[in-house]
């Protein structure tokens, strides 16, 4: 699994990042760093979801892999794990937004999620440097 780091001037840097007033100057990453250029949705909810939040999320997930549309969630538990997980499943792809170094699993409740986004089926990316 490959660290990767992209700076606000490379190239393959996410375009909508550079519409916010003060964009990341670097991201670092890992797994497949395409899926930042590709369409995404976001998909939060409760870490103590109600089973039809849970629902939600899991039909959220599988429908952005059916249409080509990559998960982007914190990986927490609850609905992010879910419809990251979903998406997964599907065939689709996700990426975790870290809340620590991408290196790092937290939750690690959260670990087959970040593990499968680090392996290339997705990317887990941080603002946080290494081992933080």
């Amino acid at each position: 699994m490959e660290k990767w780091e992209i700076s606000s001037e490379d190239e393959d840097y996410p375009k909508e990042l550079l519409l916010l007033n003060h964009p990341p100057e670097i991201i670092y990453g890992m797994g497949d760093r395409s899926v930042l250029q590709q369409p995404c949705m976001s998909v939060i909810g409760a870490r103590r979801a109600t089973p039809y939040g849970m629902a939600i999320a899991e039909m959220a997930g599988r429908c952005a892999a059916d249409n080509n549309i990559v998960v982007v969630s914190g990986g927490a538990l609850g609905c992010d794990y879910m419809a990251g997980m979903a998406s997964l499943n599907a065939g689709g792809k996700t990426v975790v937004v870290a809340g620590c170094g991408a290196d790092v699993t937290y939750p690690t409740t959260s670990a087959e999620l970040f593990e499968a986004a680090r392996e290339g089926r997705g990317a887990v990316i941080s603002l946080d440097r290494w081992g933080t």
